[in-house]
């Protein structure tokens, strides 16, 4: 949520030459821990919480994850958020331990990253 907006604050505080030392390091510990561990805080625990209380299962999850989608900027990867946000919906209805959609979500941020830095 906001990675990319966190690059360009961040590219603003720090120096040119040596934003790729600092940043890289700050950009993988924000999108593989702290970012699962926030959004799914606020999109799971809290937003499909509330909206479950109201809704059935399939209006509850889509809501929570379309307000999940939005922060990422990414038009393209718009629905494919909200499906995972589905997924993850699911997993946190099923056992109830919102320790399960963060762990999927940071497993799934540190593979992202992980392709993307093998191919270059």
């Amino acid at each position: 949520m906001g990675f990319s907006a966190l690059t360009k604050l961040s590219s603003l505080f720090i120096i040119q030459q040596t934003a790729t030392h600092i940043q890289t390091p700050i950009m993988y510990i924000y999108a593989i821990i702290f970012s699962p561990i926030v959004e799914e805080l606020i999109c799971r625990k809290y937003l499909f919480t509330k909206l479950h209380k109201k809704y059935n299962f399939w209006i509850a999850s889509i809501l929570s994850s379309v307000l999940f989608s939005i922060p990422h900027w990414n038009l393209v990867g718009f629905l494919g958020y909200v499906f995972i946000g589905v997924v993850w919906s699911h997993y946190y209805k099923k056992t109830n331990n919102i320790l399960v959609p963060i762990c999927s979500h940071l497993l799934f941020n540190y593979f992202v990253i992980l392709f993307m830095s093998l191919r270059g």
